[in-house]
């Protein structure tokens, strides 16, 4: 059954497109300048466009108008009414399968625009509507600006917006409501004329995009979105100077040197935090594909996904302390949010596939507990994980069971692997359970007789009750009562 939720982020009709098998879902952005872009400010799109790309999720974006970063529908300086002027003619011409729309600036508030700007919005949905009655539209409420008198009306408006969608959605329209305006400060998320977004308001209007974007396109209904830069300004160590990261085939990337986490929040959080660590031999991360298949998998479940992007050689000339550095901040940065994301501080636990379990399993030997004389708040935290999944475990050059560091502070740990790796060979992943066993660390085994190196990989792993097999153990570990 569709319900309409508000959560001071977003309010969501919790539906999804309906494509037919094979084919490519399509997006329509319709709305002023803020939508079109210009060389003298930041857009949503620039951010969005590559972000959907590096998760490997299937779209296009069509429209009247083509840019360097996707096709629109982006009217500069025009208002609500212009685009229900142009909005059946353009839908029938791009008729997409989402409806993203951001409008309501260019009015003026001694004219007391917000009733027509409503009435104009209600027929443009209508519109659409009447063309192609499964759409699925996100309409936004705007951007605040600083403009003022010009854009006064604006609070307003926004309210109006809500409970605007509120009637559309008790009607039956496949709509979401995308607060944007929630957390945008013109003070220090517009360029110089107050109204448009510099890079950070980009950033912070595509994440909320994305996150009713996810939804509309299949995937697990969240809460919200949010990309973290893990460290203030240049990570330790990091040269200045140094090339941009590079995306690569199906959703990956290398060269990483700025690390990011990725977090994905539910609706009704269990108090589970997953942190997400691709592998790909400390050189590519698949972390935005990996990261969405555990957000199918487990955010419905009430966990909080978080997709962690830790550095890689090159540029790292020592990645694998670089990495695990990323990976213990991760931990620190998500226990000092705990409260605003409604998550339990000691139930923050890391999943790893490959060369992202080594990482975990070095993290984990370094028994990094904080220190409580830091400078940096977070780093008074501990950056400890509590508990740990090891899945298709690289060795990288640790071959022998004394190159790893096991100690009786290691955190209980559920092992996967599958007889058939050549990569990562059974024999190994034994070995270390064997160690783990032997400080009185609880630990689970977990051998699959086929699947091979990606078999516990999202979205679609070969061993496919592994998941299942992630849930039954948690229940076992001891963490009091569950939430």
């Amino acid at each position: 059954m569709n319900k309409f939720k508000f959560a001071g982020v977003a309010m969501l009709l919790v539906t999804s497109i309906s494509v037919l098998a094979g084919e490519t879902p399509t997006i329509l952005a319709l709305g002023d300048s803020i939508t079109e872009g210009s060389k003298s400010f930041a857009c949503y799109r620039e951010v969005l466009v590559p972000e959907l790309r590096r998760k490997n999720i299937a779209f296009k974006f069509i429209g009247p108008k083509t840019d360097a970063v996707s096709a629109h529908a982006g009217y500069g300086g025009k208002n609500t009414g212009y685009l229900l002027s142009v909005s059946k003619k353009t839908y029938r011409e791009y008729p997409a399968d989402i409806v993203m729309i951001h409008s309501g600036h260019n009015s003026f508030s001694k004219d007391k625009p917000v009733p027509g700007i409503i009435r104009d919005t209600e027929a443009i949905i209508d519109n659409i509507r009447k063309i192609n009655p499964k759409v699925q539209v996100l309409l936004a409420q705007v951007i605040p600006a600083g403009k003022l008198p010009k854009y006064a009306y604006i609070p307003e408006l926004n309210k109006k917006l809500e409970s605007l969608v509120a009637r559309l959605v008790q009607n039956g329209s496949r709509i979401t409501l995308v607060n944007q305006e929630v957390g945008f400060d013109w003070k220090t998320d517009t360029v110089q004329d107050k109204v448009h977004p510099n890079a950070s308001g980009a950033r912070k209007m595509s994440n909320k995009w994305l996150a009713a974007l996810l939804p509309a396109l299949g995937h697990a209904n969240i809460l919200s979105y949010e990309q973290v830069r893990l460290w203030n300004g240049t990570a330790p160590g990091v040269a200045a100077n140094l090339s941009p990261e590079k995306d690569e085939p199906r959703g990956r990337i290398s060269h990483v040197s700025i690390p990011t986490l990725d977090v994905y929040r539910p609706y009704q959080p269990n108090g589970f935090t997953l942190i997400i660590c691709s592998g790909g031999g400390y050189r590519k991360l698949a972390s935005g594909p990996l990261g969405i298949g555990a957000v199918d998998e487990f955010l419905n479940d009430g966990y909080t996904v978080c997709s962690l992007k830790y550095r890689l050689s090159p540029p790292s000339s020592q990645v694998v302390e670089d990495a695990c550095m990323d990976g213990a901040r991760a931990v620190r940065l998500i226990r000092s949010r705990a409260k605003e994301w409604k998550i339990d501080p000691e139930r923050v636990g890391m999943i790893g596939f490959s060369a992202g379990a080594n990482m975990i399993l070095n993290l984990a030997c370094q028994n990094g507990r904080g220190d409580p004389k830091a400078e940096d708040p977070l780093e008074s935290l501990s950056g400890h994980p509590d508990f740990m999944v090891l899945a298709a475990l690289w060795h990288n050059k640790q071959n022998s069971i004394t190159d790893w560091a096991i100690h009786p502070n290691l955190p209980p740990a559920l092992i996967l692997s599958t007889r058939d790796d050549r990569t990562a060979p059974t024999q190994k992943a034994e070995e270390i359970a064997k160690a783990i066993r032997a400080v009185q660390v609880p630990v689970q085994l977990e051998i699959y007789d086929r699947g091979g190196h990606m078999a516990f990989n999202f979205p679609t792993p070969t061993a496919a009750d592994w998941a299942q097999r992630f849930r039954k153990w948690t229940k076992q570990l001891n963490f009091g009562s569950q939430k």
